[in-house]
């Protein structure tokens, strides 16, 4: 199968041949059981869950995660793993084989890298050196992971906590720009019995609930059948696919694209939302038959606004947020 593999660690003297430039790929891609563990290894390379089909049967990961190439320290020793190399073509490919002559050079101690485990902060910065090698490909941030820069809150009510947007009581907090048509990139953890959510295209950041549209935010792990109100709906309008949010405690990556009428959300690698709002015509009521809450019909809400994060009386956590103009 063709699939996009990223680029995890830009920065890493194994990763140099790639140029920080996600690429595609015809080869067999694994998917591992424990104890693999990102607490355990460096990840390199990984598959680009949002750029390949994931619909194929026989993937088991809800995670996202398929690791493609890492480094581990073992004892004195050092390891290095790459699954790249199913097809013969795979060996006519220069950076490829870069990676693994750096790899083996890496094992045999010629070559000094690092292969600490990344994780939280460091997971952060390594996240955004790869975001600042995509500027030129649209990608702006919405959070610097320092201060509120850009965002409008009551005082007091959202704070900076370890890099991320943290909600402390008081309020939900906005976007101070409008976007219409984007691409929204974020993590979002949750406490036991969490509920927020994101709102975007909304109108009037004073009656959000009425001019601007919701996915719901929600501990509603290891419910078999989610519906309306559950983790990654469009609140009181549309189900996800599957119910794909993981435990409390644990970061969910989220993917919101808005085209138009379209709507498509991506949470942990999994397509859970494909939605035409032109297909919601009447207001209080869904095309299935089932009421809303919604005094406008969905077709008519505002197609430009600001993007929020609800304050709903419980604990969440918003990183990584960053978005994408789109032009149609």
């Amino acid at each position: 199968n063709t699939v996009t593999v990223k680029i995890d660690e830009p920065d890493h003297p194994l990763c140099a041949p790639f140029h920080a430039k996600p690429f595609e790929i015809t080869d067999e891609i694994y998917q591992f059981k424990a104890p693999y563990s990102r607490d355990r290894l460096r990840v390199l390379l990984s598959l680009d869950t949002e750029k390949t089909d994931m619909n194929k049967q026989g993937i088991h990961r809800t995670d996202g995660d398929f690791a493609v190439s890492w480094v581990h320290p073992y004892g004195k020793g050092r390891v290095f793993y790459c699954s790249l190399g199913h097809r013969e073509d795979i060996f006519w490919n220069p950076a490829v084989l870069r990676h693994y002559l750096a790899g083996i050079q890496y094992a045999l101690g010629d070559l000094k890298a690092d292969a600490a485990p990344v994780r939280g902060r460091d997971a952060r910065a390594t996240r955004q050196n790869a975001d600042a090698g995509q500027a030129d490909a649209g990608w702006m941030p919405l959070f610097n992971g320092r201060d509120l820069s850009g965002w409008q809150c009551k005082p007091g009510s959202w704070v900076v906590q370890d890099g991320a947007l943290a909600r402390k009581g008081g309020g939900d907090i906005w976007t101070a720009a409008r976007f219409g048509d984007f691409v929204l990139d974020l993590e979002f953890k949750l406490d036991p019995e969490t509920n927020s959510g994101v709102f975007f295209r909304t109108g009037n950041i004073d009656d959000c609930v009425q001019t601007g549209i919701e996915m719901q935010v929600l501990d509603s792990f290891g419910k078999a059948a989610p519906d309306k109100h559950d983790c990654g709906a469009i609140y009181d309008c549309f189900a996800p696919r599957v119910n794909a949010v993981r435990k409390p405690g644990e970061w969910n990556h989220v993917v919101l694209t808005c085209r138009g009428a379209k709507i498509n959300v991506v949470l942990n690698g999994q397509q859970i939302i494909d939605m035409d709002l032109d297909h919601w015509t009447e207001s209080h009521r869904n095309p299935d038959g089932t009421e809303n809450k919604f005094n406008t019909a969905y077709r008519d809400m505002p197609r430009d606004g600001y993007i929020g994060f609800q304050d709903h009386g419980k604990p969440v956590w918003y990183r990584n947020i960053r978005i994408k103009p789109l032009t149609r």
